[in-house]
């Protein structure tokens, strides 16, 4: 179960949990795959179907990148327009909740560091 507030997605028809730092290590070790439109929608599908430690497994094993291939080969094309939809909230989402770290300005050096 989850602490955090953001609940899962039906995404044509599948479950979807929200972007995570899971995703991220997940886009990082596939961001050297050449992959085609379909495929693109079936990574993010897949990397956020399968429970975090899965994801993880697979990154740390090398089996990520035919994971998604497997999946890409199977997903209908009517799910592309969805999945770009939810993928484009994600992203939304990602930019309105970011925030900006601005270092303060020395005091004479009594306050502690951040």
């Amino acid at each position: 179960m989850s602490p955090f507030l953001l609940a899962n997605e039906k995404v044509g028809g599948i479950e979807v949990r929200p972007f995570s730092v899971i995703t991220q290590l997940a886009i990082d070790a596939l961001s050297d795959c050449k992959f085609n439109r379909a495929e693109q929608a079936a990574s993010l599908i897949w990397m956020q179907m399968r429970p975090p430690a899965e994801v993880k497994q697979a990154i740390t094993d090398g089996t990520i990148e035919a994971m998604v291939r497997e999946m890409a080969e199977q997903m209908p094309l009517a799910y592309l327009k969805p999945i770009e939809d939810w993928a484009e909230r994600q992203n939304q989402m990602i930019i309105e909740g970011r925030v900006e770290v601005v270092p303060r300005e020395s005091s004479g050096g009594s306050e502690p560091g951040n």
